[in-house]
């Protein structure tokens, strides 16, 4: 997956770089192809590298590819006016004004998808009241698919010129679910997510699996509207289940009810820490639920929605991120329903090299991306700087 994305954003900056060309020569100065094809290839792996390491290689979105195109296309302007004699074509020539409208629209593309989406809002079928931890309980793990919901998951581990799916003990793993709903709304979403451990190697949930500690991974990092669930004790921090391991429920939420705003505390969920970037559910120290859903997000047919986090891979072994979607019109948050659907997201966590391990990364850009960028990027200036082709 990650392998592909790389080279897929590789292809679309030297796709941007000769669409360019055509474009401004009218397809009359065959010999620049070398040079506009090393612009591409340089401009669209460096966003392959920076995007990897800023995103976690996640998800690739139409504003990456934007963003790509238009910096390869950009750069491949101001080569091409750089360069000496002969001239291309008039400098305000018809070709300079078709690749600037082209530009102009790729910009707006980019600031279109850019903008946060909207979900209807649907007022809560429920208000929950004397909630405590310790008496929350599921007792049917069955899906039922009423509304029909597909789960997808995807992880990397990144780290400067390394991106991997397998991290090594002492790194950081970043995770996003994604659930696309069909044929019928998702009227008052909520689900489950936690982190196991898979004691017996069968990526299967049973319960010889333990689950991973609430320190050592956190949710809802990005700015979207799942509310999990913070408690406030002595140490604030997220909760993802109570101490019979019944996993708690995450909404997709427009409004709820306020106690406190987590926006104004560090969470202390894995050793980095982290502050909310929206209000969630809160708990008080005593394990009662002080805040309620007022209003779902909605999610119509058709579209897609996504959670995020982060886990902190403190030792090696088998693990995965089980994932259960519910429907508050026909399960009851906190005591008991049926699933929508599920699914079971593994990684592996191999042992640092200073534990005796140093086993191979699924895949590494370390120095594979490293040396390819360099491979481009020489002849590239060297070009432009001598401008001699």
């Amino acid at each position: 997956m990650i392998e592909s994305y790389i080279v897929f954003l590789t292809l679309i900056g030297a796709i941007s770089s000769l669409t360019t060309w055509l474009v401004v020569t009218f397809g009359k100065e065959p010999r620049h192809l070398p040079v506009m094809t090393l612009v591409g290839l340089t401009s669209g792996l460096f966003m392959a590298i920076v995007w990897a390491n800023l995103t976690g290689a996640l998800d690739i979105t139409i504003n990456v590819v934007a963003i790509t195109a238009i910096i390869s296309s950009t750069l491949s302007l101001i080569v091409l006016y750089y360069i000496p004699l002969p001239k291309l074509v008039p400098r305000y020539g018809k070709g300079t004004w078709v690749a600037w409208i082209i530009l102009m629209l790729l910009t707006m593309l980019f600031a279109y998808n850019g903008m946060a989406p909207t979900y209807p809002t649907t007022l809560s079928s429920t208000q929950f009241t004397a909630v405590d931890l310790d008496s929350i309980s599921y007792s049917d793990r069955t899906p039922n698919p009423v509304v029909p919901v597909s789960i997808d998951g995807a992880v990397s581990s990144v780290k400067l010129f390394s991106t991997s799916e397998t991290p090594t003990a002492g790194d950081y793993l970043k995770f996003r679910v994604t659930f696309t709903i069909s044929t019928a709304d998702w009227t008052e979403p909520y689900i489950t997510l936690a982190v196991y451990k898979d004691n017996n190697n069968d990526s299967t949930y049973d319960t010889g699996d333990t689950l991973l500690p609430d320190n050592l991974y956190k949710v809802a990092t990005g700015n979207s509207k799942w509310r999990a669930n913070v408690i406030y004790d002595d140490n604030p921090h997220e909760i993802f289940a109570n101490d019979n391991g019944v996993v708690l429920p995450i909404f997709h939420a427009n409004s709820i009810s306020r106690w406190k705003d987590d926006t104004q505390y560090e969470l202390s969920n894995t050793p980095e820490k982290f502050t909310p970037t929206h209000d969630m559910l809160s708990w008080d120290s005593n394990g009662e639920l002080k805040e309620n859903v007022l209003t779902y997000a909605s999610i119509p047919s058709g579209t897609t929605t996504a959670i995020e986090g982060k886990i902190y891979c403190q030792e090696q072994g088998q693990y995965y991120i089980l994932v259960r979607a519910y429907d508050a019109r026909f399960a009851m948050p906190y005591e008991t329903g049926q699933p929508l659907a599920e699914k079971l997201i593994p990684f592996a966590v191999i042992p640092s090299e200073g534990d005796g391990g140093g086993g191979t990364p699924s895949f590494s850009i370390d120095w594979m991306l490293l040396l390819g960028l360099l491979a481009v990027t020489i002849p590239a200036v060297g070009i432009v700087v001598t401008r001699r082709w």
